[in-house]
Parts: structure tokens; sequence; C-alpha cells
């Protein structure tokens, strides 16, 4: 994969990697982390354990101002997960596949009660018609060309939702591949 295809954003939190995971793996707090403001409400989920537990999202893509989507579900299916590590799940809508997109979270220990979350959105399996939608492909619009899909500031909402996991963050970084 190349970094084209990758945006991520990185934070110190006080808090042990068990403690991040719980979090992370309750699809309910990513409404409660959520930095971007789409993800609306995840109805009647449980805790995700292990690739292919699904969970169900009601999203407002308005949030973005960047795709006139509106209200709409996501099915999100868990490809990968590290107890304490790592939760990567794919994302599609009802009654289709997923759309080749990844998120995830990577968790690692920088210190006794410190770890290093990471938030992260990969796109390496979109199809070539779909990628003018993601970051690191431009296209013209009004005589300019500008990048599409996921706005300049993304890794600030993915920073967002990476620090919110712990409300006492440390200093942190982003990463944003272009």
């Amino acid at each position: 994969m190349s970094n084209a295809d990758r945006v991520a954003a990185s934070g110190t939190v006080t808090a042990s990697p068990a403690e991040v995971f719980l979090i992370v793996t309750d699809p309910a707090m990513h409404v409660e982390i959520d930095g971007s403001g789409m993800l609306q409400a995840a109805p009647g989920c449980r805790r995700v354990e292990a690739p292919g537990d699904t969970f169900v999202m009601d999203m407002d893509r308005e949030a973005l101002g960047d795709q006139p989507m509106g209200k709409y579900k996501s099915v999100n299916t868990v490809t990968r997960i590290v107890p304490g590590e790592l939760l990567e799940w794919n994302v599609g809508l009802p009654g289709q596949g997923p759309f080749g997109h990844v998120y995830g979270w990577e968790i690692a220990a920088v210190g006794p009660g410190e770890t290093k979350v990471t938030n992260y959105c990969e796109w390496p399996d979109v199809p070539e018609f779909a990628r003018p939608h993601f970051p690191g492909h431009a296209r013209e619009v009004r005589g300019e060309s500008r990048r599409t899909g996921v706005p300049p500031d993304a890794g600030a909402g993915l920073k967002g939702t990476a620090l919110s996991v712990q409300l006492c963050p440390d200093h942190s970084s982003t990463e944003r591949s272009a």
C-alpha cells in the first residue's frame, strides 16, 4: 500500500492499551468519541470480538460538508483484531458488499499508563472509478485542482477521534498522506 492510500492521526492518552481497546471495540463508544460528527448511533450493537463480527452505524455525511449523502446506515465488518493492539473494519451499505476501504485503531503502550492511539483510514482496494473520492487524488473543480472525498482537514477529524479516547491527551501528532 502506498502512503497515498492512507490518512491517519495519532495521540498519546493516559490509559492502558487494555482500557483503550475496551473503548474502541464497543461500537456505541465510536459515536461518543467520533471527531468527524458523522457517526450518529450504533443501534443494537455489541462489543466486537473477532474477524467477521459486524455492527451497523447510523451515519450523517452532511457533517463533513463534502458529499450530499445525508443520513444513511453503514454495515461494518471486522477484518482484523488483536486484543489490546488493533481493531480494523471494512465499510459497506446494507445489501451491498464492502467499498474497499477500512478504518482502524492501532494501540501501543508508550510507558506506564500511557498509550499511543492511531485512528486511520486506508483504501488500497477501492476501485479506480471511485478513487477520486479519496484523499491523495485530485480532480478539476471549477478550474482548479483540489482533493476530493475526504476534506483537507481529515487528519484533524481523525485526530479529534483519536484523542477523544481519553479526554486528557498529551502532545500528539497527525500524519497525513497526500
